[in-house]
């Protein structure tokens, strides 16, 4: 599962990767990016372009009650993402990718656990298959990202 992840790189440098346009936000260097904070993913506009956009790290679906406050869903399993009805939807019809420069991973030690960073050999960014859901809440519209994740290879 992936809790934290770096995205430290500039965001000229994602889009250039993605061959994506970067639509007006500015996000400062993030070494260990949170679940809540926006971050930036790449997706299709409606024109079937690719755009770098930021948005909120934890899925809110469409349908969630605005009377609730918004789970926390940062990470789906690729295995039940297409029953899930937490992810049905996203997983049909809105897809991303979630660029990074590395991910956290921990090991238990005695006194407490070791982050671990893991990144490619070559230092290059990594890109992470999401979703991502449109919400409309108290506030007004709130874009949402989750990570597909799968066993670890």
């Amino acid at each position: 599962m992936c809790g934290r992840f770096s995205q430290s790189a500039s965001l000229e440098r994602y889009a250039r990767l993605l061959g994506a346009r970067r639509k007006g936000f500015e996000q400062r260097p993030r070494f260990n990016a949170a679940p809540t904070q926006s971050l930036a993913v790449c997706r299709l506009d409606a024109s079937g372009e690719r755009e770098l956009v930021a948005m909120r790290w934890g899925l809110i679906p469409h349908w969630w009650r605005r009377d609730r406050l918004p789970c926390h869903t940062i990470n789906a399993r690729a295995e039940t993402v297409a029953e899930k009805p937490m992810f049905r939807d996203a997983f049909r019809y809105r897809h991303c990718l979630v660029p990074a420069d590395g991910f956290y991973e921990w090991q238990a030690r005695p006194g407490g656990k070791q982050p671990h960073f893991i990144r490619r050999a070559d230092g290059e960014p990594m890109l992470f298959a999401g979703l991502w859901e449109r919400w409309w809440g108290p506030e007004g519209r709130v874009e949402s990202f989750t990570i597909v994740v799968t066993e670890a290879n």
